[in-house]
């Protein structure tokens, strides 16, 4: 799981879509338009940052609306920190 934190934050898109969902819940359809990406570029940054824990992902039928876990976020930078001594 470490590992997908750390791919997770490798990337400015993926670290984008953390900050707008850490605002708000969004449609994949509304944030690929903020992103100015297409939906399935979205799609497939979503599935890393669902499995890194980051957000979730819930679906009615096909449409598939996405929220960050912002408390895991910051156990995640917490155990980073206590481990840095």
């Amino acid at each position: 799981m470490a590992n997908d934190v750390f791919k997770a934050f490798s990337s400015t898109t993926r670290l984008k879509m953390l900050r707008i969902l850490a605002k708000k819940e969004m449609h994949i359809t509304g944030l690929a338009k903020e992103l100015n990406l297409s939906v399935p570029v979205v799609a497939k940054h979503a599935k890393l940052l669902e499995r890194a824990n980051l957000i979730e992902i819930r679906k009615f039928g096909k449409t598939h609306v996405l929220g960050s876990k912002i408390k895991n976020m910051y156990g995640m930078l917490d155990e980073l920190a206590d481990t840095h001594d």
